[in-house]
């Protein structure tokens, strides 16, 4: 049976990972990957993407659960910006759950099944390594700063992390995995009554939900414009938006 992970690998390399089930990044070399894509030619399933090693200033590696290995020219910000091109959401929104949730950086990419975590940070952070933590069932500590994981198809991978803070930024994207599932959740109760009974009783807050994330938008635009305001005044406005009401106030106002 073909093993899909270990395509676009040399010979004796793929023949190694097959024969003891592991992918140990920390020693993987960008010629042990033949797989060359060039920029502008990326297509992968991103929802199934395992891995981006940051390699910098060489090619990256890319690793997915369908695809197998590829280098590309393209930097890891790069891949995850296209990653997030073929989603509904933005970085704004992904950074907006973060701070709904109250949760640490860095900002993970959550959405549908894909669930990106920051991981192998340089000390310079310009560029990091990505893993896609959806097809992750358990983390072992390899040592002190590497991490062992098994995958759900039973193979291993191997790469510089530390096992607590993995398990912790695992925690919080399934976190806001859950909150997204509420917000389709409450999304469809209100447009698709007949099927409100599926659901059962909620007390997920659709509309707070939505006042968060208008805020969260609004709040950044007024910065990028350099006229900030406090998000105590922004959603006061923006509450009187919402409820029909456009009556000019002064925040200054003690009224208000």
């Amino acid at each position: 049976m073909v093993n899909l992970l270990t395509r676009g690998l040399t010979p004796a390399v793929r023949s190694k990972i097959e024969s003891t089930g592991v992918i140990d990044f920390t020693h993987l070399k960008v010629e042990d990957v033949t797989r060359y894509v060039p920029r502008g030619e990326v297509e992968v399933d991103w929802q199934s993407l395992l891995f981006i090693k940051n390699n910098r200033p060489g090619d990256t590696i890319v690793l997915t659960m369908r695809d197998g290995f590829m280098r590309t020219p393209l930097a890891p910000r790069e891949l995850v910006n296209l990653a997030i091109a073929s989603t509904d959401k933005t970085w704004h929104d992904h950074k907006t759950n973060v701070a709904i949730l109250h949760l640490s950086g860095p900002t993970p990419v959550v959405s549908g099944n894909l669930q990106l975590l920051v991981t192998e940070q340089p000390m310079r952070r310009n560029q990091s390594s990505w893993v896609g933590v959806q097809a992750i069932q358990r983390v072992n500590a390899a040592s002190e700063k590497k991490v062992r994981v098994q995958l759900e198809n039973g193979m291993e991978m191997i790469f510089r992390d530390r096992a607590t803070r993995l398990r912790k930024k695992m925690g919080e994207a399934h976190q806001i995995k859950r909150y997204l599932i509420q917000e389709h959740q409450e999304a469809r109760r209100h447009f698709a009554p007949d099927d409100a009974c599926d659901f059962g009783y909620s007390e997920f807050d659709g509309l707070e939900s939505r006042l968060q994330r208008t805020v969260a938008l609004v709040s950044a635009f007024l910065v990028l414009c350099n006229h900030p305001l406090s998000t105590q005044h922004i959603r006061m406005g923006i509450l009187n938006v919402f409820r029909g009401n456009r009556a000019i106030f002064d925040f200054e106002d003690e009224n208000y």
